[in-house]
């Protein structure tokens, strides 16, 4: 119970009224994250790691973009920023590993990637809802483009 409360933003455990959310309120949440049938639950690689305290590409990129940010000129800091960068890159990596090998143990399920269609329905103020419709597009008019050809 205590562990889940950290993980949403939004999420204070109370036992009587006032703001905040009961214990019954709380597990029904997390009803939701768990698939009642006892299939393997459906979880993201930035889940996975952080339930088992792994380090994620998003971490050695964030540890990368720090470092030549504010890069001092020393050797030291050098050797220091090579190395601990290295060493990020290989967990990263391993992380990815053991998440493939959890989806094919089957002890977990991949979250179903955005198709074309649902990223074209987006916000019409970011770009890449514009690119998946002139993308849509694209396929659309090569579409109709074979159909004519093979009438």
């Amino acid at each position: 119970m205590r562990r889940a409360i950290g993980q949403h933003p939004s999420i204070a455990e109370t036992d009587g009224g006032g703001i905040g959310i009961h214990r019954q309120q709380l597990r029904r949440w997390l009803a939701v994250d768990r698939d009642t049938t006892g299939a393997a639950p459906v979880q993201s690689l930035d889940a996975f790691a952080r339930e088992r305290g792994l380090v994620t590409m998003a971490e050695a990129r964030g540890h990368i973009h720090a470092g030549l940010r504010s890069a001092p000129t020393t050797k030291t800091f050098r050797r220091w920023y090579e190395s601990e960068t290295r060493r990020l890159l290989i967990e990263a990596g391993r992380t990815a590993s053991l998440y493939q090998a959890a989806i094919d143990a089957g002890t977990i399920i991949a979250p179903p990637r955005a198709t074309l269609e649902e990223i074209a329905n987006g916000h019409p103020d970011l770009e890449s809802t514009h690119a998946a419709r002139r993308v849509l597009e694209k396929r659309r008019a090569r579409r109709e483009l074979a159909e004519r050809e093979a009438a």
